[in-house]
């Protein structure tokens, strides 16, 4: 059976947050950092397609779904500031149509889609008119992908589905006619993804969905197509989703992937939250805090401003009429901020673009490049924060007061930590792609699953950082050698920390949709609300990790029944996460 465009109507059930602690910054805006642009523009909006026009510097929207029974059929661009209708007679009311841009000819192409049936048009926008260019080729479908193949001047065309079954044909069109270029390759599903590589010269495709017993199933393969034959990737990815969006970015030769959703059983589906990267080699995933679970999105790199442009979607609350740009990285550190060595925490955060490091009514210093992921922790055991860099491109730890260390790789998630109780933090890191920790001249220790999140803490109070993980699909905690527990729900954000100065890391959760703060068997909390950064930490040097957040737009502090600060910007990563 297959569902209808009006199938995201009924999925109104827990969502899926994905919250990676620590990812890698560069110094273009097209990597890191989420930022939602306050413009008004399209209508609220699902199954729509997005393309980049890069001769005219524009992004192209058309179509979608706004609600039940209402599609689309309106025209808009974005010029990287704001949104412009554009009074145009196109395809006409549509959706799960995809679309690509052809540079050789400078024409976005349109092709398929959802009105009353599915279609089998092929529609080209120059920038003031749509026509109408053939209406023979793939047989009518929609929920398809399609991607410009630059180097062979071809668009590429996957998949989709024509309402009683997924289809797994490949086509190309040459801006005259569609030529069906393979009829093996991924087996067939509809809604997966694409995205042309044009360091590698390889299409990418991830994911989708085939529906078996009635319900969606989610597939989570990576497959890269030549111009001539498919290939499988043997690199994990992300997991099984489907709804999901993908671009590539020229700047930094990967393709981004965002979002998307699964389901859990026949009642309860959840929605991705999380950012990954793809350089052809191996899938890695990327710290982010928002723009929150979605799926029905769509994603384009804007090659002239260096920035992927998110627009629409859908998420728990309803359908979406959001524009978010990628900026700079976002990363929440693990362990106390005491630059100062007075006890306290301190406000601190680290400007990516610059390298530098600000402390609150301190100093500020530069120390690193961009590209370089911040790792404050006291290495040296004097009780004292220090400044420390993890740099993916070598795998090198910097140090301010010591010799650089090689010990990583790209890709690996950086987490320091006194794990051997020496009182003092060791470089660490967590393989996603292995499931593995490897910690400084100790034997690596394979423990994790796909999906999980590191979460190193004390948690039994014998003064050693503890392995641990937790797993945002069931919220479950997963201590190494202790104990697994359940506590809190899909789409919360674990924020494990000593609430109440026993010694203990306490397991706790932040609920963005709710501003909510829940430490296990302690205390539940209202404190936030959606965009802000939960960012724990003794402020006041009581021994007990106070509940605070920071608001990126803002550059506020909150911290609760002490005070505001005003310190930073959108950009920055806040420095103070627990002790």
């Amino acid at each position: 059976m297959i569902i209808q465009p009006k199938l995201l109507e009924t999925i109104r059930c827990p969502f899926l947050i994905l919250f990676a602690l620590t990812g890698i910054a560069r110094q273009t805006s097209a990597q890191g950092l989420w930022t939602k642009v306050s413009v008004s523009g399209p209508a609220p909006r699902i199954f729509h397609a997005l393309a980049y026009d890069s001769k005219r510097g524009r992004l192209v929207l058309y179509g979608g779904k706004k609600s039940t029974a209402s599609y689309l059929s309106d025209t808009w661009e974005w010029d990287g500031s704001a949104w412009t209708s554009i009074n145009a007679y196109g395809p006409g009311s549509c959706v799960e149509h995809a679309m690509a841009y052809d540079v050789g000819r400078g024409r976005v192409v349109l092709f398929g889609g959802y009105k009353y049936g599915y279609q089998g048009d092929t529609w080209e926008w120059d920038g003031k008119t749509w026509r109408l260019a053939a209406s023979s080729g793939p047989s009518p479908r929609g929920r398809h992908s399609m991607a410009y193949d630059s180097r062979r001047g071809r668009v590429v065309l996957f998949g989709g589905t024509n309402g009683t079954s997924e289809l797994g044909d490949t086509w190309e069109w040459d801006g005259s006619v569609w030529v069906q270029a393979a009829s093996s390759g991924p087996p067939p599903r509809e809604s997966s993804v694409l995205a042309f590589d044009s360091t590698r010269g390889k299409t990418v495709l991830y994911g989708g969905s085939v529906w078996e017993n009635n319900l969606a199933k989610a597939l989570g393969d990576t497959w890269e197509w030549d111009g001539a034959s498919w290939f499988q990737s043997s690199s994990p990815g992300p997991g099984e989703r489907t709804y999901h969006s993908l671009a590539y970015d020229s700047v930094r030769k990967k393709s981004i992937l965002f979002g998307g959703l699964k389901r859990l059983d026949p009642v309860q589906i959840f929605r991705y939250f999380d950012t990954w990267e793809y350089d052809g080699k191996a899938w890695a995933l990327m710290s982010t805090l928002v723009p929150g679970s979605r799926s029905s999105h769509v994603l384009a790199f804007d090659s002239r401003r260096g920035e992927v442009v998110l627009f629409g979607g859908q998420n728990e609350s309803g359908y979406l009429a959001e524009t978010w740009t990628r900026g700079q990285a976002a990363y929440l550190i693990v362990g106390k901020s005491d630059f100062n060595k007075d006890g306290a925490s301190d406000i601190a955060y680290y400007r990516p673009s610059k390298g530098s490091w600000s402390v609150y009514k301190q100093w500020e210093k530069t120390f690193g490049k961009p590209g370089d992921i911040p790792v404050p922790a006291d290495y040296d055991g004097d009780g004292t924060t220090d400044l420390a860099v993890f740099r993916p491109s070598n795998g090198k730890w910097y140090f301010k007061k010591g010799p650089a260390v090689a010990f990583g790789k790209d890709g690996d998630t950086p987490v320091p930590g006194d794990y051997n109780g020496d009182g003092r933090a060791e470089p660490a890191v967590y393989r996603f792609s292995e499931k593995k920790w490897y910690i400084s001249k100790q034997p690596a220790v394979a423990f994790g699953d796909w999906g999980d999140i590191p979460v190193p803490g004390d948690y039994d109070g014998d003064h050693k950082t503890d392995i641990a993980l937790f797993s945002p699909s069931t919220a479950t905690w997963k201590i190494y050698k202790q104990f697994d527990r359940t506590f809190g729900q899909t789409g919360d954000i674990p924020v494990p920390a000593d609430y109440d100065g026993d010694g203990k890391t306490d397991l706790a959760v932040f609920r963005p949709t709710a501003g909510k703060w829940q430490v296990y068997n302690k205390f539940n909390v209202l404190y936030g609300k959606p965009g802000d950064i939960p960012v724990p930490g003794d402020y006041n040097g009581d021994g007990k990790v106070d509940v605070a957040v920071f608001n990126p737009a803002t550059g506020t502090w909150d911290i609760r029944k002490q005070k505001k600060v005003v310190f930073g910007a959108a950009g920055d990563i806040p420095l103070v996460r627990g002790k």
